[in-house]
């Protein structure tokens, strides 16, 4: 591309007869060393602040945790559900890392939705006999697995973890002891996470911008709308007590793409989602996931994010920010910042409204 550009602008600059090739050579070679000093510099900076914001939370948090009573006895029993579609490629490694948890009371269930790759991923699953427990159904979707899955636990709390996704050793003990402290019952941890590749090789920038708008502790404890109104939880990420599934229903089926973000929308309006600063989720970007590629996915994210700012009540608004306007002013720059012209002229208007 640089050579495209250098040839172009050298024969209409020769036609215009203001530098010579050397010279625009010489031009060209400067602008590009400055632009590249200035990249350079830009993601060096970013990963700093990242530092800090991540150093920060987590001394919050250890601070926090240090002081608080923590429940006796508290050893619940936790179900890690893990939904598979012709993943057989992945799902040794997925199930590897759950049952290499430090938090030793757990059940390991995988749901194999009707997978049509000769038998290869219930030949993973086999590998495993007696150490996990496996179910076949037919193929429904994500959340018709997860809701399955549900039905099929026997523990208190329920755990996902995508069957291409993993899962840190101390990840399901980081959250349990968020659970253990006295006055937590009516809290979702979630964890940070990292993104890596198909070869589990890390992605930095894609980690590192992740981790400075999708998730963190500060935030959930003082504003806990923001972590879903201007955040991501990654449904990997979360421990969910089981009973709040009796009252606020399952995983919805009819929703391919949004669930966990309809099923958070549900929980947000009794439960605190609070962000464990410690990245144990490790999510695996690849060509064949759903969210790269389906079509759709932000537009029907843009919809159902629209839908929860609607539901809002006037309390969590004022609450969040001194009065509508003012709320809706925050999410308008926010999508703004973010380059979502959609959101950001929803937000407007409803800030003119008010």
């Amino acid at each position: 591309m640089k050579k495209l550009i250098k040839r172009f602008l050298k024969k209409i600059f020769k036609k215009l007869d203001l530098v010579s090739g050397e010279e625009l050579s010489e031009v060209i070679n400067k602008n590009y060393m400055v632009e590249r000093d200035l990249f350079a510099t830009y993601k060096a900076l970013e990963c700093k602040v990242c530092e800090f914001n991540n150093y920060t939370n987590q001394l919050l948090y250890d601070m926090y945790f240090n002081s608080k009573k923590k429940k006796k006895n508290f050893n619940p029993l936790v179900s890690i559900i893990i939904p598979v579609y012709n993943g057989s490629n992945y799902l040794k490694e997925a199930i590897e890392s759950a049952l290499k948890q430090t938090y030793k009371n757990i059940e390991v269930i995988v749901v194999n939705d009707g997978s049509n790759d000769n038998g290869l991923t219930k030949k993973v699953a086999d590998g495993f006999k007696k150490k996990i427990r496996y179910y076949e159904k037919e193929n429904g979707g994500v959340s018709s697995a997860l809701n399955y899955g549900i039905s099929k636990m026997k523990g208190e709390y329920f755990a996902w973890l995508s069957h291409d996704d993993l899962i840190a050793p101390t990840h399901i003990q980081n959250l349990v002891d968020f659970i253990s402290i006295e006055g937590n019952d009516k809290c979702i941890p979630f964890s940070s996470f990292k993104i890596v590749d198909e070869n589990g090789t890390l992605k930095v920038n894609e980690t590192i911008i992740a981790e400075l708008h999708c998730f963190d502790y500060k935030t959930s404890v003082l504003k806990n709308e923001y972590t879903l109104l201007q955040g991501e939880i990654n449904g990997g990420s979360v421990l969910i007590p089981k009973i709040a599934f009796d009252k606020y229903g399952l995983f919805s089926e009819t929703q391919r793409i949004t669930q966990e973000r309809d099923m958070w929308a549900r929980l947000i309006k009794e439960y605190k989602f609070i962000n464990i600063p410690y990245d144990t989720a490790i999510i695996r970007s690849h060509s064949k996931q759903v969210t790269n590629t389906n079509p759709k996915i932000k537009i029907e994210t843009d919809e159902k994010n629209l839908e929860i700012i609607k539901n809002l009540s006037k309390e969590v608004i004022n609450r969040l920010e001194s009065n509508e306007a003012s709320f809706y002013s925050v999410m308008e720059n926010f999508y703004k910042n973010n380059n979502n012209v959609y959101m950001e002229e929803k937000m407007k208007a409803l800030r003119t409204k008010k």
